[in-house]
C-alpha cells in the first residue's frame, strides 16, 4: 500500500465520522438504551413470575377454586405485562402517552369487533362470582337436553365439560348463564328417580314391597333417608309408578341405571306385567237387507 492509498483510506474514515456526527444519530446511546431495556425485560419477567406465584399461593390458602386461581392469574399476567411493555417503551425513548393512547384505541376497536366474546367474558366473571358450579362438579343443563356433564375447566370465554362418552364439550359462558343448571354435586346426597308402568291387574302393594326390598339390600342407598314408591298416574294402558331413593351425588347415575335393571328383573321374576301400546282392529260385518 503506497502513501496515496493510505491517505485516501484515512480521508474516507474521517468523512464517515463527520457524517455520523452531522446526522446526530448516537449509536452508543441507542445501544445503552437497548441493553437497559433488555435488563428491564429480563428482571420484569422474573418479578411477574414471582408475583403470580405469590398470588396463587395466597388464593390456595384461602381455598380458592382452580378456576378462580386461573382467572386471577390471567388478569394479573396481562396487567403486569402491559406495564412492563410501557416501561420498556419509555426506556427506548418512545412517547408513552401516545403509546397508551394507541393501546386504548386498539382496545376499543377489538371490543367492538368482539361484542359476543365480551358477553362471554362478562358471563365468565359472573360464574366465578356466583359459583353455581365448580371444577369436577356434575351438572345437568336444559340447553343440552339434560345431558350429564362433568365440569373440567372454567375459562374466560367458555367452560369445558366431559360427557358420559368422555367427549369434551365446550359451551360459551353466555349460554351457561341463560340455562337452567342442576348441580347434583352441591349436596352430599341426591335422590334418583325411576319411572315405569305396570298393568292394571297388578297388585300395587306387592310392587312396592318388592322395590323396598331391593332398596334395603343396596348398600349405596342411604337407609336413613326415606325412599318412595308411588302411583303418579292412571294412564290409558297402565299404572304409572315412580321410585325415588337417596344416594351420594357421585353415585347418582350409576345407581339409577343399576336399580332400573334390578327392578325389571325382579318384577319379571314375580310375573308382573308391563303394558305396551296395542292397536286393536275390529272388522265390522255388513248385514244383508
Amino acid at each position: 500500500m503506497n502513501q496515496k492509498q493510505y491517505e485516501d483510506i484515512i480521508k474516507k474514515i474521517d468523512n464517515l465520522e463527520n457524517n455520523v456526527k452531522t446526522t446526530g444519530f448516537d449509536w452508543m446511546n441507542l445501544l445503552q438504551k437497548g441493553l437497559i431495556a433488555l435488563v428491564i425485560f429480563i428482571v420484569g419477567t422474573q418479578i411477574i413470575r414471582i408475583i403470580r406465584h405469590l398470588v396463587k399461593k395466597s388464593l390456595q390458602r384461602k381455598d380458592a377454586t382452580r378456576s378462580q386461581c386461573y382467572f386471577a392469574d390471567m388478569a394479573i399476567k396481562i396487567l403486569l405485562y402491559i406495564i412492563l411493555i410501557i416501561t420498556i417503551a419509555g426506556t427506548l425513548g418512545i412517547q408513552t402517552t401516545s403509546f397508551v393512547a394507541l393501546i386504548g384505541s386498539m382496545g376499543i376497536g377489538i371490543g367492538l369487533a368482539l361484542q359476543g366474546s365480551l358477553s362471554d367474558l362478562a358471563a365468565g366473571i359472573l360464574i366465578m362470582a356466583l359459583r353455581p358450579f365448580q371444577t369436577d362438579d356434575i351438572i345437568y343443563l336444559d340447553s343440552t337436553d339434560g345431558e350429564r356433564l362433568q365440569v373440567e375447566e372454567i375459562r374466560f370465554f367458555n367452560t369445558r365439560f366431559l360427557n358420559l362418552t368422555n367427549y369434551k364439550v365446550i359451551i360459551p359462558n353466555s349460554t351457561l348463564v341463560k340455562s337452567k343448571i342442576i348441580n347434583v354435586s352441591k349436596s352430599n346426597f341426591v335422590r334418583f328417580e325411576i319411572k315405569f308402568a305396570v298393568d292394571y291387574d297388578t297388585n300395587i302393594d306387592e310392587v312396592r314391597s318388592i322395590i323396598f326390598q331391593l332398596f334395603d339390600q343396596e348398600e349405596k342407598i342411604n337407609q336413613d333417608l326415606p325412599y318412595q314408591v308411588s302411583v303418579t298416574q292412571l294412564a290409558d294402558s297402565g299404572i304409572d309408578i315412580v321410585c325415588r331413593a337417596y344416594v351420594e351425588s357421585e353415585d347418582h347415575l350409576s345407581m339409577k341405571l343399576k336399580m332400573l335393571e334390578k327392578i325389571k328383573k325382579e318384577l319379571d321374576a314375580h310375573q308382573v306385567e308391563f303394558p305396551f301400546p296395542q292397536l286393536v282392529i275390529q272388522e265390522r260385518q255388513k248385514t244383508e237387507d
